[in-house]
């Protein structure tokens, strides 16, 4: 009985773990890109130069990661983008918000050649 039940589960769980984890990556998307719209609709003007900000910080993080000057190349993004869009844009990013466009300008760098 054990053994039945065992295998029953076992097939059940190898069934559902491609759907489960279709159904993540989709819920992630969408509030991946939720967000990017909310902060797209807050700054809209300065979108763009966020973006710009935010290329600079992640190609910054990856320079001082691999020069092995930083342990945490997010949080050196995150807090670089924070300072140059306060110095030069004269606006403060919540800390979520600076972590989504981090997050983009990564997807944004290591896709460029992709597309």
């Amino acid at each position: 009985m054990n053994q039945f039940l065992s295998d029953f589960l076992n097939t059940l769980l190898l069934a559902l773990a491609p759907v489960a984890a279709t159904a993540l990556a989709g819920w992630l998307i969408t509030l991946w890109k939720k967000a990017t719209t909310d902060l797209q609709t807050k700054h809209s003007q300065l979108y763009e130069q966020i973006l710009w900000f935010a290329g600079i910080a992640v190609r910054a993080a990856e320079q001082a990661g691999i020069a092995y000057l930083i342990e945490d190349k997010k949080t050196f993004a995150i807090d670089y983008l924070e300072t140059l869009v306060s110095k030069y844009l004269k606006i403060d990013l919540e800390l979520d918000e600076a972590a989504n466009i981090i997050e983009t300008a990564v997807w944004d760098e290591f896709n460029q050649l992709r597309y």
